[in-house]
C-alpha cells in the first residue's frame, strides 16, 4: 500500500497541508535536520517563491512535514484528479521546474523522486529540496520508493534529456494508469513501452505519437534533441515545444480496452520467449555444438581429401589472413579448409559455440548476436546495439619467422560471459587480449597448407565498457 499522501489537518488550531511520508521507524537521522533548513519553491502565475516546511510531526505511527500551504497534490495523481487538465498540469509543473535555479535538480542520473513534485487546485506547483528528499527516502516504504523511484529508470538515458523522458512518463502514467516500464513484459522486451494509442483509451493517434517517439527515443537522438551544456530542467523547453498543439483528451466512458489486454497478453508471450533464449539459450547451444562439431569435422575433412581448398594460390601470409577472417566470419568450414590432414584447429569449439547462439538467436528473434571489431570500427566505435556481442579479431599482423613459419599477432576481442551483460544493462563489458600463434605451412600439393598451429600466449589489453545504442 502506498504511504505517500497529502491532506489538509488542523493541528492546535492551524490549519495545514500534511505530507504523509511514511511510517514512523526510529530518530530521523541528524544530519537530515542540522543546519539550516534548504528551502523549496512554490510557482505561480510565472512568480518563484521560496517553500520551507512547518514542522515534522509523528502521529498515530506515521511521519508528516507539515507545510502552510494549501492542498499539494502529487504529481502521480495528476490524471485521477484533473483528467481534462493533464496537459496544462504538466506545462505548469514544466516551466515551475525551469524556473528554479539550476542547480535545484542536479543528481548523477538527471532522473528525481517523484515524491518532490505538487501541484495546486487551483493552479501553480510546489518543489522539494534535495535533502527533504532524503528524509522522505529514509521514511518511505519500499512500494513508495518503486512508484516514485524505479519506476522511471531505464537503461540508455542521455542525463541532460533525463528531466524531459521522465515528465513524458508521468504524462503517459497520469493517461494510462501506470507508467511505460514499470511492467514486467515492457522490460523483458527491451524496454519498448505499450503504444500510448492502445494503452490509452481514445487517445488522439498524433498525441500518442508524439508521446511514444520521446519514450522510445535512442540516446544518440537525445543527444541531438537536447544540449549537453543545460541542465536537465533547462532543457525543459524542448518538451514543452514537443507536446504544444497537441491534445490528450482521453475516452473515459463506454467498455473496457479489451485492446490493451490482448497486446499485454502477446508482449508477455513474446517477452517470456527472449528471456527463456537469454537464460537458457547458451545450454541449448552446447547440447548442439557436439553435433555440429561431428558435422563440421566430417564434411571438412572429406571435402579437403577431395579438392584444392578455395586459398589454393594463396601466399602464405594470405591463408593465415583468410584463417582470421573465416574466424570473424563464424564459418569452421573456410578456417579449417587450408588445414593439412590431422592438423587440430584450436579456435574450433569456441567458434562453434558462437556460431550455434548467434543462429539460434537469429531463428527465434531475428537477432544478429555477435559484431566483429571490423564492424564495430566501421560503426564509429562509440556504442553497439544492446542484442549484440563484440567477438573476433582485429589489428592482425602476419611476420615471417622462417621459410616456412609465420608469426600472427592480434587483439581479441571477447565479451565478458557474466549476468552484468544483459539486455537492460546500460553497457555492454568485454575483454580484449593481444593474442601471439605460430603458423607452419607446406606448399607439397602445389599450393599452400598450414601443417601445424602453435599458440605461444596471450597478454590482457584491457577491459571494455561500450554503451548500448536502442
Amino acid at each position: 500500500m502506498s504511504l505517500i499522501s497529502s491532506e489538509m489537518r488542523e493541528v492546535k488550531g492551524v490549519t495545514y497541508c500534511a505530507l504523509t511520508i511514511g511510517e514512523v521507524s526510529g530518530e530521523i537521522p541528524r544530519h537530515l535536520l542540522s543546519g539550516e533548513q534548504e528551502c523549496g519553491y512554490i510557482y505561480r502565475d510565472g512568480t518563484l517563491s521560496e517553500l520551507y516546511y512547518s514542522r515534522i510531526m509523528d502521529q498515530g505511527g506515521m511521519r508528516s512535514i507539515l507545510y502552510d500551504t494549501p492542498l499539494m497534490i502529487p504529481v502521480t495523481e495528476i490524471g485521477q484528479r484533473f483528467p481534462h487538465q493533464i496537459k496544462e498540469r504538466f506545462v505548469e509543473l514544466s516551466q515551475a521546474m525551469q524556473a528554479v535555479p539550476r542547480t535545484f535538480f542536479q543528481n548523477e542520473r538527471g532522473f528525481i523522486p517523484s515524491w518532490r513534485l505538487y501541484i495546486f487546485e487551483e493552479g501553480g506547483a510546489a518543489l522539494l529540496p534535495s535533502r527533504l528528499s532524503d528524509l522522505i527516502l529514509y521514511s518511505a516504504s519500499q512500494k513508495d520508493r518503486v512508484n516514485h523511484i524505479n519506476r522511471y529508470h531505464r537503461p540508455d538515458i542521455h542525463s541532460p534529456f533525463a528531466l524531459c523522458h521522465q515528465l513524458a512518463q508521468l504524462l503517459y502514467l497520469s493517461l494510462a494508469g501506470f507508467a511505460p516500464f514499470e511492467i514486467e513484459e515492457v522490460r523483458l522486451t527491451a524496454y519498448r513501452p505499450i503504444p500510448s494509442v492502445i494503452a490509452v483509451k481514445g487517445l488522439n493517434a498524433v498525441s500518442g505519437e508524439t508521446l511514444d517517439r520521446i519514450l522510445a527515443m535512442p540516446i544518440s537522438k537525445q543527444r541531438t534533441e537536447v544540449s549537453g551544456a543545460y541542465s536537465a530542467s533547462e532543457n525543459l523547453s524542448w518538451f514543452d515545444t514537443q507536446i504544444q498543439g497537441l491534445s490528450f483528451d482521453r475516452d473515459e466512458e463506454g467498455p473496457p480496452n479489451n485492446e490493451l489486454g490482448t497486446y499485454r497478453s502477446e508482449l508477455m508471450k513474446k517477452g517470456q520467449k527472449r528471456e527463456f533464449w537469454r537464460k537458457k539459450g547458451m545450454g541449448i547451444a552446447a547440447v548442439a555444438v557436439a553435433l555440429i562439431i561431428i558435422l563440421t569435422v566430417t564434411i571438412g575433412a572429406l571435402r579437403r581429401a577431395a579438392e584444392p581448398p578455395y586459398t589454393a594460390g594463396m601466399s602464405a601470409p594470405q591463408v593465415i589472413e583468410e584463417f582470421f577472417k573465416a574466424q570473424n566470419d563464424l564459418n569452421i568450414e573456410q578456417m579449417n579448409a587450408s588445414l593439412a590432414r590431422g592438423v587440430s584447429n584450436p579456435f574450433e569449439k569456441e567458434v562453434t559455440m558462437f556460431f550455434v547462439n548467434d543462429r539460434v538467436r537469429m531463428a527465434y528473434e531475428q537477432i544478429d548476436a555477435l559484431i566483429t571489431p571490423e564492424e564495430f570500427v566501421a560503426s564509429g566505435g562509440e556504442s553497439i546495439p544492446a542484442t549484440s556481442m563484440l567477438y573476433g579479431v582485429g589489428d592482425l599482423t602476419v611476420t615471417e619467422k622462417s621459410d616456412n613459419t609465420f608469426l600472427a599477432e592480434y587483439l581479441y576481442y571477447t565479451p565478458v560471459l557474466d549476468s552484468e551483460n544483459t539486455e537492460s544493462s546500460e553497457v555492454y563489458r568485454g575483454t580484449v587480449v593481444l593474442n601471439r600463434v605460430e603458423f607452419t605451412l607446406s606448399d607439397e600439393k602445389g599450393y599452400e597448407l598450414i601443417t601445424d598451429i602453435k599458440e605461444l600466449g596471450f597478454e590482457k589489453v584491457k577491459e571494455i565498457e561500450i554503451p548500448y545504442s536502442r
